[in-house]
C-alpha cells in the first residue's frame, strides 16, 4: 500500500530485508539516519547490530542461469552473481554481503572459484570491531561501495592505503 510505518528491530537481516530508511538509536539518541544502504556502510552500524560490517546491494534480476542454479543481479554499473532466486527477470532484489566474506587481491585473480570479482579503489581504512581487524571501504563504481574485513596483518602485508586500486572478490554463495 506504500504506507510508511515505523518498525523497531535489533535484527540486521530483518532490517536489511524490510527497511528503505534506517534510523539508529543508541542510549535514546539518534546516531545515524538515512537511506538503509548508506547507514549500513557507516562503521558504527556494524557494532550496533552485533553481526559485523556489511554492504547492501539493491537492483534487479538481469538473468537466470538455470543450468548453474545462479541468478545475476544488476545494481547500478555492477553485475552480481548470487545463488538462485526464484524470481522473474526484472524483479527487484536486495542482497547483503558481510565484510568478512570479501577478499582483496593486488592483481586480478584468474584461477579462482569466486565468481564476483570487481576492480575497486580503496576509499578509507578503519579499525575493525576487534583488535587486529580492519574494515576497508572500497569504491566499485561511482556511488557503489563494498566493505571488506581483513586482518591487520593482511592490511600491512599488502600495504593497503586509501587511493590504491585492487580487486575485490565475493563468493556467490556468501551473498544473502
Amino acid at each position: 500500500l506504500s504506507v510508511p510505518i515505523v518498525y523497531v528491530s535489533h535484527a540486521a537481516d530483518e532490517v536489511a530485508r524490510l527497511a528503505d530508511h534506517l534510523t539508529l538509536l543508541q542510549n535514546g539518541k539518534v546516531i545515524a539516519s538515512g537511506a538503509i544502504g548508506q547507514v549500513m556502510l557507516e562503521h558504527h552500524s556494524a557494532a550496533l547490530f552485533g553481526d559485523g560490517a556489511s554492504t547492501l546491494f539493491e537492483g534487479q534480476i538481469s538473468a537466470q542461469l538455470v543450468q548453474e542454479h545462479l541468478t545475476e543481479m544488476s545494481t547500478g554499473a555492477l553485475s552480481l552473481t548470487v545463488t538462485e532466486r526464484q524470481l522473474p527477470v526484472g524483479a527487484p532484489l536486495r542482497c547483503r554481503v558481510y565484510a568478512s566474506d570479501v577478499s582483496l587481491c593486488l592483481s586480478q585473480p584468474h584461477d579462482t572459484s569466486i565468481m564476483n570479482i570487481f576492480p575497486a579503489k580503496i576509499e578509507r581504512v578503519m579499525p575493525g570491531e576487534r583488535p587486529g581487524e580492519s574494515i576497508v571501504l572500497l569504491e566499485l563504481a561511482p556511488q557503489q561501495y563494498l566493505q571488506a574485513q581483513i586482518s591487520l596483518h593482511s592490511l600491512n602485508r599488502l600495504q593497503l592505503q586509501p587511493g590504491m586500486t585492487l580487486w575485490a572478490q565475493v563468493k556467490s554463495v556468501a551473498v544473502l
